[in-house]
């Protein structure tokens, strides 16, 4: 049998050679899949139904979201913190770099949002979640929402195109390889559908169609798949994590789709990357939940039951760091009654005061942040 092939290359400024990817769907044998397809199906199907199980799965969702914001940011070589993305949220004294993991986590929530109310994932919500990453950052340097109109490429620092490790296809051939990616999304494949996002992720890195931020954009785009092909109630399963641990490998495992057409072992890598995820995210959530309870039991024990001490506890499982002014604004009470409940909190042993020189304290709840950052 002939070895289909992967793409062609083209000649472009000198000597350099980009990439253009084959039309999809690529020719599989989905039997070398089949148990790893099965396996990873069936731990995202336990998380799903875990998650259906939770009295209010969303207040773990928004946790979940930002931590994927900021372990995506440090593949691309970010050094912002979860702890630094919370801190910097509540002082409102952010610089690029962490107004950009905001911007990531926002972009992130938006499309989830979008695609859950049945929009589908088209070049116009992958535009508009580029222009978000973008807000407010580097708008100048580069187009932000648009389709690239120059050629760049993948090395590393100071490499020039003719020495640079990969370089995607030139910028005339990415609207017709976009619009076949998104027919393939979109599109009923008799394909199980986790290998499906192996494959747009990969494609999509492979057509590199943005100036900047095609990483993000392109893991940005495996929770939106598992949530339109309604795999996820809840978008609770996130692989940034893994492929951070795997950095070089995952690198590797692309470069050797688009080169040797090798979906194999990617799709392998992938589907590992699933199976991991989803059972740390099992006993995450069940942890987080168990500690919910506890803390809810915990208030109703006291003589009086303060329906505001609820709802900071729900509170704190979105956000594990907040201040007397979020509780403020967020539940509509005055500024005596947030101080007050903050500091029952404080005795109870739920939260700790984080800088007391400073003139409206910082609260944590440090339970929850070690489970969530662990």
């Amino acid at each position: 049998m002939r070895k289909e092939k992967s793409g062609t290359f083209t000649t472009i400024d000198g000597n350099a050679q980009a990439f253009i990817p084959a039309l999809l769907p690529p020719t599989l044998n989905k039997e070398k899949f089949f148990v790893l397809g099965v396996e990873a199906s069936r731990q995202i199907g336990l998380l799903d139904g875990l998650g259906r199980k939770l009295k209010n799965p969303r207040l773990l969702m928004k946790s979940q979201l930002m931590k994927e914001a900021v372990q995506s940011s440090k593949i691309e070589g970010s050094q912002v913190s979860l702890s630094d993305l919370y801190q910097y949220q509540l002082s409102r004294k952010v610089e690029n770099e962490q107004q950009e993991v905001i911007n990531c986590a926002d972009a992130l929530e938006m499309a989830l949002h979008k695609v859950s109310n049945g929009q589908n994932i088209d070049l116009d919500l992958l535009n508009e979640c580029h222009k978000m990453l973008f807000r407010g950052v580097r708008g100048n340097e580069i187009l932000v929402g648009k389709l690239r109109k120059r050629q760049n490429w993948i090395g590393k620092v100071l490499s020039n195109i003719e020495t640079a490790r990969y370089v995607p296809p030139p910028p005339d051939k990415v609207p017709k390889l976009m619009e076949n990616l998104i027919m393939f999304i979109n599109s009923s494949q008799e394909l199980n559908p986790l290998i499906r996002c192996a494959i747009v992720h990969s494609r999509f890195e492979a057509i590199h169609p943005y100036d900047d931020g095609n990483g993000r954009i392109g893991r940005l785009l495996i929770p939106l798949m598992l949530s339109d092909l309604q795999l996820l109630q809840t978008p609770l399963l996130y692989i940034s994590e893994y492929i951070y641990a795997h950095q070089q490998e995952y690198y590797d495992l692309l470069l050797g789709v688009s080169h040797n057409n090798d979906w194999y072992k990617w799709i392998n890598f992938f589907l590992k990357a699933m199976i991991h995820q989803a059972r740390i995210s099992v006993a995450l959530l069940d942890e987080l939940d168990e500690l919910h309870a506890k803390y809810i039991k915990t208030i109703y024990a006291e003589k009086r039951t303060s329906t505001t001490r609820i709802k900071i506890i729900d509170m704190i499982f979105k956000t594990p760091f907040i201040t007397r002014s979020l509780v403020r604004d967020e539940l509509n009470v005055n500024d005596e009654t947030a101080k007050n409940n903050l500091a029952k909190l404080v005795d109870l042993g739920i939260l700790e005061i984080l800088d007391r020189d400073t003139r409206s304290y910082m609260y944590l709840a440090r339970e929850v942040y070690n489970l969530i950052n662990r």
